[in-house]
């Protein structure tokens, strides 16, 4: 058995415990090891089982995600919606409310749909009641009132206008939009044209399935109210939410969708639905975008096919403040011609 401390000490190190010492490496204390008799009868069997044991553990681990990803893609194949979207869908055809049209959609994916939603609460989140506040002739504050919680919006023009653009913020939630307020100055726009327009704020931020549910919340206390026709409008995470509230509602009360710097998570199971109807998406990224790369919006683009129309706006930036102007004016007049038809 090896004794030795520092020289300082006054003690000494000798040895092949002199070669860990000096060398302090990996190399001096695997020396050491196969100078102790010790190592080869406790150690290395110790060891080798150990190693053993996280090879059986790794080959299980492997085998569990293999087959959960069998699974998952099998059930993926036999649906077109994301799961958010068939739970949303579920949960409205119970009520036999104005949330998704059932072409394509197999009675598979209907059963599937209805079993989900009975595992979620008894009763399907409903509007309770909307209190409005004016604050000028174009502007009012309206707080939404559902068994879910209140959701928050802006808007702008009248409530009972017959074309109505639902605006959703990125994932903090919030009413301005991109580039310093876009949302506000879209919706005055709108306004003066006769149409109205609302800025949602999310009541559970970047959680996508609630933010939709949101969207549609909305839509469904507006349509009590005389609105026929929407356009939804999303910045980044809020991309997604769009496409995908545009998605769960019957085609013919879509007038089209805006996707601002979209992401693809979320975006990408909605695309395949809409590329199946006549709904216009105007996607708009900026090149120079440094949190969603502009070839987020080019693949939405690739699935929505014909539908969408595509602009790469050189030197812009995620919140594509550098060409205000110029996405405010191309925004307000596609989504003014879409509400006029």
């Amino acid at each position: 058995m090896l004794i030795g401390v520092r020289e300082k000490t006054g003690l000494l190190v000798s040895g092949p415990g002199l070669w860990v010492e000096r060398f302090g490496s990996i190399f001096g204390a695997v020396l050491y090891c196969c100078f102790c008799p010790m190592t080869f009868v406790l150690v290395f069997p110790v060891c080798g089982v150990l190693v053993v044991l996280r090879l059986l553990w790794t080959a299980g681990r492997f085998l569990q995600v293999g087959w959960g990803l069998v699974r998952a893609t099998s059930v993926a194949d036999r649906r077109v919606l994301s799961e958010a979207v068939l739970l949303r869908a579920a949960l409205c055809w119970r009520k036999g409310d104005i949330v998704a049209d059932p072409s394509g959609i197999t009675d598979a994916d209907k059963a599937f749909m209805m079993a989900y939603a009975e595992k979620m609460q008894s009763g399907k989140p409903s509007v309770l009641g909307m209190h409005e506040r004016v604050h000028t002739d174009s502007l009012c504050t309206l707080e939404i009132f559902t068994t879910a919680g209140m959701i928050l919006a802006q808007a702008h023009g009248p409530l009972d206008a017959p074309g109505t653009m639902i605006m959703a913020c990125g994932a903090i939630g919030g009413f301005s939009g991109p580039a310093m307020g876009l949302y506000y100055d879209w919706g005055e726009d709108l306004a003066t044209l006769g149409h109205s327009a609302l800025q949602i704020h999310y009541r559970v931020p970047n959680d996508l399935v609630q933010c939709v549910g949101d969207v549609m919340f909305v839509a469904r206390a507006l349509r009590e109210r005389g609105a026929r026709r929407f356009a939804f409008c999303g910045h980044s995470f809020g991309g997604a939410v769009a496409l995908q509230a545009a998605a769960s509602l019957p085609a013919s009360f879509v007038a089209g969708t805006v996707c601002l710097a979209t992401q693809t998570a979320g975006a990408m199971q909605a695309a395949p639905l809409l590329a199946k109807t006549e709904i216009p998406v105007l996607l708009v990224h900026g090149e120079g975008d440094g949190v969603l790369p502009p070839t987020c919006s080019r693949q939405v683009a690739k699935v929505l096919g014909k539908n969408a129309e595509l602009q790469l706006l050189p030197g812009v930036g995620h919140l594509m403040i550098e060409k205000r102007e110029e996405i405010r004016s191309l925004v307000a007049g596609r989504v003014s011609a879409w509400l006029a038809e």
